[in-house]
């Protein structure tokens, strides 16, 4: 496991698509992992996979509980709205007011699983309410 250099503002690859995760193995558990590990050294609470230079669809999410790892997320269901001031670890120094929903649910897949169908959670995929 190691510490990823974390992408700054200005960066084409913060702005381009990212690519679906098609092999699930130990090149993605590496990035996860790495994920995790630098979301932890910079004390934030997410980490996209762009974030770190990877054009790949995973997110790892740091809660109480511990972290979510979502592969291929879709967002299935989104309720509420709020408003608040949030940081970016790929803006250093920096916060703003934004407008996020309330709570959401996702299909994703995990670390060892396939992606799940587009938009509708596969038998193999992780639901997830966050």
């Amino acid at each position: 496991m190691a510490i990823r250099n974390v992408v700054q503002v200005g960066d084409d690859v913060l702005r381009k698509k990212c690519f679906a995760v098609a092999r699930f193995d130990e090149k993605l558990a590496t990035l996860l992992d790495d994920m995790k590990d630098t979301v932890r050294k910079e004390e934030g609470a997410g980490l996209a996979a762009p974030q770190v230079g990877v054009l790949r669809r995973a997110v790892v999410i740091d809660v109480e509980e511990g972290f979510f790892e979502l592969v291929n997320p879709v967002i299935v269901q989104a309720k509420g709205e709020q408003i608040g001031y949030e940081g970016c670890l790929s803006v250093r120094g920096r916060r703003g007011v934004v407008r996020r929903r309330w709570s959401f649910s996702t299909a994703s897949a995990s670390r060892k699983s396939s992606p799940p169908a587009a938009f509708s959670p596969a038998p193999s995929a992780t639901s997830s309410t966050i």
